[in-house]
């Protein structure tokens, strides 16, 4: 005769062979979520103004032009800037840019007027994360009469600090 604590262990082994089969599996797996920066810079048309006749006392008088466009930007990174560059040679002219009036609540700051040459030059530093505008003039100062217009390619780029 089989006694109740035999049975007892018996049926026990049973239920825990019966349980474990199931029971539900788990398994875990690392992963890695990488936000690729995002940098993006647009520029609306630019507006000419009718060119003026300024005093310069060190180059005499000169025939100023200048013309405003729209700039914005979009990041998901702080700590920015904004560059400008040229590849073109404007013989008899000098061509600078300056950004001015930039949006409201936006922790960046104009460089001033910048001369624009080959050499990448900051136009607008400590751009936080997120969106914003600002207007860019630019001058050109004509010291040679009869100075034909010439199209002057501007690469702006937005970049760490």
């Amino acid at each position: 005769m089989i006694k109740w604590p035999t049975i007892s262990i018996i049926c026990l082994l049973l239920l825990s062979f019966i349980t474990n089969g199931f029971s539900s599996e788990s398994s875990s797996h690392l992963l890695t979520v990488k936000v690729l920066p995002r940098n993006e810079i647009s520029i609306a048309r630019a507006e000419i103004q009718p060119p003026e006749m300024i005093q310069d006392s060190s180059r005499g008088a000169e025939l100023t032009t200048v013309m405003a466009a729209g700039l914005a930007w979009n990041t998901n990174q702080g700590g920015q800037k904004i560059t400008v560059a040229t590849n073109t040679t404007v013989p008899g002219e000098d061509l600078s840019v300056e950004a001015v009036f930039l949006s409201e609540g936006s922790l960046a700051s104009s460089a001033g007027r910048v001369v624009v040459n080959a050499e990448a030059r900051e136009i607008l530093g400590n751009i936080d994360a997120g969106t914003g505008t600002c207007v860019l003039t630019y001058k050109t100062l004509i010291s040679q009469i009869g100075v034909q217009g010439q199209a002057v390619l501007l690469v702006y780029t937005i970049t760490s600090l």
